[in-house]
């Protein structure tokens, strides 16, 4: 995908981990590659995959 012909004008679809949902209704997410995240309104997402849940960490036990 990367040898395909890019101009001005394109439009791209990016992938990110969304970080935080603002009061004000903008998102914040993380863009691999970026040092910072970015924040947008929430018009500018044209689509939003939900991520699978992370498993919650077992208690360990503690031996008798």
């Amino acid at each position: 995908m990367a040898n395909k012909k890019v101009e001005v004008g394109d439009e791209v679809l990016i992938r990110g981990r969304i970080s935080r949902v603002n009061d004000d209704g903008t998102v914040t997410f993380w863009i691999p590659g970026f040092e910072y995240p970015i924040t947008v309104l929430p018009g500018a997402l044209e689509e939003i995959i939900k991520a699978p849940k992370e498993p919650k960490p077992k208690p360990k036990k503690l031996p008798d």
